[in-house]
């Protein structure tokens, strides 16, 4: 018998989709606002998938239907007409039309479409929407906050590394500087009578920020009982689930994936703990977490600078920037995003000085990302401009930044008169 054959042929079949699926059947889908992406819904479903074919009764849906008619039987079947690839091309292309019209590759549209995507912006959302988008990661944070303030004073003594951290922040209030405790201070503490402090110095292990956060807590509700100890730590545990769910929905543009990313962190037992004991390590997670989240920020804000002031550079040039303009493309001026995120890491090195390796990760990321922005924009010299223009600002909107942030983290220190080696250098 005759081997059966398919009625499309090579020169029918996309460069881009297999054999047997003729390239005129595809065309590419758009996903709007409508079609629930942005909720996790799901979007339009490829134009690869279903074409324009109809699916005939009883068949198996919308799939590729080829002819296997045996070879010389019936009515022979034209010759399939040669492609010269263009219909793909334009239908592929037809979402991205600076491709095929290269007089609009340097328009702020165009430009901010690669740059910043093609989806909706929040201005574009329903009213109902925003509000589903902000009270999202506030139920979350809010289901978080009842699971850390609930008998928050429970156990009403100080547990593992409160007993450095707690008797800290309480000196701090007093002088502003870590001073020694007598032997069973810890009782005399737990009874609610913290007076028992010395007016020696004690040795320093950590920087101060998280000391002073705790203190902020006692301050307010009191050194005698345990809630004021470990309010600010319950509080930063809380805020900081709030932020990564904001920060998952800037990610990933989904409602569900955001009240996932909030509610996994506000049942995580490793969390949970660092948030209902006055230890160091739930303010790092926190700063941390905000320099994150200000670097996501300044990553979309420098795009959109870069868009803006390449295509006011075109429209004064003909509808092209110049070769001079594109070498190394232009200046973004200050990115105040990026100072916000040097503050939080300036915090995060004050509370543990393991923030050092976020600040150099995080300062090695941003400019990482805006020389790929360089890069899609149609910047020649994306590597030296965006080094030269992006690297250095970002060292000097953050490293300085942090520093003397840090520095400033240590002004009980400087003011005091006899904390531990204030005086190391007369001495």
């Amino acid at each position: 018998s005759a081997v059966p054959r398919s009625s499309t042929s090579r020169a029918d079949a996309s460069p881009v989709f297999p054999m047997g699926v003729a390239a005129s059947t595809m065309r590419p889908a758009v996903a709007g606002p409508e079609s629930g992406a942005v909720l996790g819904l799901g979007s339009t479903p490829p134009a690869y998938c279903c074409g324009d074919l109809p699916a005939a009764n009883g068949s198996m849906g919308l799939v590729t239907q080829t002819s296997t008619r045996p070879g010389g039987t019936g009515p022979s079947a034209p010759a399939p007409a040669e492609s010269d690839g263009t219909a793909e091309t334009t239908e592929v292309r037809a979402a991205r039309p600076w491709l095929s019209r290269p007089d609009e590759a340097f328009t702020e549209d165009s430009l901010l479409a690669r740059l910043l995507g093609a989806g909706p912006r929040w201005r574009d959302y329903p009213a109902s929407l925003r509000v589903w988008l902000l009270l999202v990661p506030v139920l979350t944070a809010a289901a978080g906050g009842i699971l850390r303030f609930v008998r928050l004073e429970v156990p009403p003594k100080l547990v593992f590394d409160e007993t450095y951290y707690v008797k800290d922040a309480y000196s701090y209030l007093i002088s502003g500087y870590e001073r020694s405790w007598p032997d069973k201070a810890n009782d005399a503490f737990n009874a609610g009578n913290p007076g028992v402090l010395l007016d020696s110095p004690e040795y320093v292990v950590h920087p101060p920020v998280g000391k002073w956060m705790i203190a902020a807590g006692m301050w307010i509700f009191g050194p005698e009982n345990p809630f004021g100890w470990r309010f600010a730590a319950a509080l930063t545990g809380t805020l900081s689930i709030l932020l990564l769910s904001l920060i998952a929905l800037k990610l990933f543009r989904s409602l569900p994936l955001a009240a996932a990313a909030g509610l996994l962190l506000a049942v995580d037992g490793h969390h949970l703990v660092m948030s209902r004991t006055s230890l160091l390590d739930i303010f790092l997670m926190f700063w941390v977490l905000a320099a994150f989240g200000a670097l996501l920020l300044d990553r979309d804000d420098g795009r959109w600078r870069l868009a803006v002031r390449l295509a006011r550079a075109a429209t004064g040039s003909g509808g092209r920037p110049t070769a001079a303009q594109l070498l190394p493309g232009p200046w973004l001026g200050i990115r105040w995003w990026r100072l916000a995120a040097g503050l939080c890491l300036g915090l995060a090195v004050g509370t543990k000085w393991s923030g050092l390796f976020f600040l150099a990760v995080f300062g090695v990321l941003t400019v990482l990302w805006d020389l790929n922005a360089r890069r899609v924009a149609g910047v020649r010299g994306w590597i030296s401009g965006g080094i030269i223009k992006d690297g250095i600002p970002a060292f000097l909107s953050m490293v300085p930044v942090a520093g003397l942030v840090y520095a400033a983290t240590w002004t009980g220190w400087f003011r005091s008169e006899d904390a531990y080696f204030r005086r190391w250098a007369q001495s």
